[in-house]
């Protein structure tokens, strides 16, 4: 009852005390018009707060940036859009707003992938989750060379076929997040590599800690294996770290033979995964941020 979902476009203006603008990209200017109009005659005792809640930054970053002069508070999934938001606020001389930018990892503030993650069939030896970059290229290369003819391994993300033509290895495109939550509750371990900054596309990175989006969601239920723990906001997951493809093919190959050690790190960071980050509690933490102004 703390939270209502509005929809509309009906109405003159909202009584409510926050607004949280889920994936902004999606909007409009005429839409962001529309929403401030909203926002500015509310009805209410006093203004709401305007909360941006990107789930597609970097790649959005643009789009995403409509927001960032307009919204009261800013929440970015990825690290160094998250530094970057706060560097242009800071130039433009809203110190004040850029101490208002915040950052979570998570793919999206729907809760489907850790309802997907439970009791699933984990068909998938290993997952890899993202962009063909040519660094994550290389490192995956040499990853399917090494690994064992048996293992099932799936790259999910535009790029994939081309890149890996003669090698058994399934490619799927980009997919959206039920999909893609889909693929992350079949695999029993993720295999997580950053960009680099030789990478090209989206938000121009210039040192490699740009999150991979959706450390806790990939983690409910199985392991992930990851290339650079510099990482921003991954909390309490255990992860096992390797160093290039090949390390991290000999890695992944000792891990799934050890399935107490398997079953282990999966239940540990599935359980932090449900606890930490249903809807409602991703919701609630903006919130509280926002009542503390801790950022």
């Amino acid at each position: 009852d703390w939270v209502r979902v509005i929809d509309d476009d009906g109405g003159p203006g909202f009584a409510c005390d926050v607004a949280l603008v889920l994936a902004p990209f999606r909007l409009g200017d005429q839409d962001i018009e529309a929403l401030f109009r909203r926002v500015d005659n509310h009805g209410g005792p006093r203004r709401p707060q305007v909360v941006a809640v990107h789930m597609e930054d970097p790649q959005a970053v643009t789009a995403n940036g409509r927001l960032l002069g307009r919204a009261d508070w800013v929440v970015s999934n990825d690290y160094a859009a998250f530094r970057h938001y706060r560097a242009k606020l800071d130039e433009a001389g809203l110190t004040e707003r850029a101490k208002r930018v915040m950052c979570w990892n998570a793919l999206g503030a729907s809760p489907r992938f850790l309802r997907a993650a439970q009791g699933a069939k984990r068909d998938v030896d290993v997952l890899v989750l993202g962009y063909a970059y040519p660094s994550r290229q290389a490192i995956v290369k040499a990853f399917a060379k090494d690994a064992p003819s048996a293992w099932k391994v799936a790259c999910v993300g535009d790029g994939w076929a081309d890149a890996m033509k003669g090698f058994k290895v399934e490619c799927v495109p980009t997919a959206d997040e039920e999909a893609t939550a889909g693929w992350c509750s079949r695999a029993r371990a993720i295999l997580v590599t950053h960009r680099r900054q030789q990478d090209i596309g989206g938000f121009p990175l210039f040192e490699p800690e740009s999150i991979h989006r959706g450390f806790l969601e990939s983690a409910a239920g199985a392991v992930v294996l990851v290339d650079d723990v510099r990482t921003f906001g991954a909390g309490g997951i255990e992860f096992v770290r390797y160093s290039d493809g090949r390390d991290a093919a000999k890695k992944a190959f000792a891990l799934l033979k050890d399935a107490p050690r398997m079953a282990e790190l999966a239940e540990k960071n599935g359980a932090l995964a449900r606890g930490e980050l249903s809807m409602a509690s991703r919701v609630r933490a903006i919130l509280n941020a926002i009542r503390d102004e801790r950022y």
